[in-house]
């Protein structure tokens, strides 16, 4: 069963989404020079890829226990027999 997979595809999702209303509310709520958009565009874009990345290697060490729980339970027990 794939766990870590999706769980980032989602919480990435999240974040993507999250950017986007920082940018529109920034960009809506106060009249901004081009200079200053540029500047919002790249402030909004390295924290989107810093929270990307610090939340993906949470999660991987997070879900690490559960996911090895997983691999434990799916894999053929040889005491079986």
């Amino acid at each position: 069963m794939r766990l870590l997979g999706p769980l980032l595809r989602n919480v990435a999702l999240a974040l993507a989404l999250v950017a986007l209303l920082d940018w529109w509310l920034g960009t809506s709520s106060t009249p901004l020079t081009p200079a200053q958009l540029g500047q919002l565009r790249a402030g909004i874009t390295l924290s989107w890829i810093a929270e990307a990345v610090l939340t993906a290697l949470a999660l991987a060490a997070l879900t690490r226990p559960l996911r090895r729980a997983l691999l434990t339970a799916a894999a053929p027990s040889s005491q079986a027999e």
